[in-house]
């Protein structure tokens, strides 16, 4: 094997890391939606603001919190819930602070967090939407 086979063979780390960051983008979308009528219906956006200022400090920026208290103000926890998922979905690891977040007894909604892990485990089930590297990435968060 010469030098150029070499290298050809050896895969291209970059490559394989921007797929991986694509795959996760479209598994937290899919799941951004998939959450979206259970997250609008049953969460108090300004009590999660203030569970995830107290427990995630770094997870949501200053403008991302006071976006979601101006759309509650003016708009109504409905438009203030759609702010918040919006915001917490370009996040890192935003669903499983999100769960730790309803699961503590301050804010009293474990059920909804039950609610919403089932339906990531309904979504990790359908194939078409989940490749191998999201499954792995999934179930190490939950």
């Amino acid at each position: 094997m010469n030098i150029e086979e070499t290298e050809s063979a050896i895969p291209n780390i970059e490559c394989s890391r921007d797929m991986s960051k694509t795959s996760q983008a479209k598994f937290n979308r899919a799941l951004r939606n998939a959450i979206y009528g259970t997250f609008t219906e049953f969460i108090h956006a300004e009590t999660i603001v203030h569970m995830m200022r107290k427990r995630c400090p770094n997870l949501l920026v200053d403008r991302d919190i006071e976006a979601v208290r101006k759309k509650s103000e003016v708009e109504g926890n409905i438009k203030a819930s759609e702010e918040l998922l919006a915001r917490l979905a370009r996040c890192d690891n935003w669903f499983s602070r999100l769960i730790d977040c309803l699961m503590d007894d301050e804010v009293k909604q474990s059920h909804v967090a039950k609610i919403l892990l089932k339906i990531q485990a309904e979504l990790l089930q359908e194939p078409e939407k989940v490749t191998f590297s999201i499954l792995l990435y999934a179930i190490s968060y939950m």
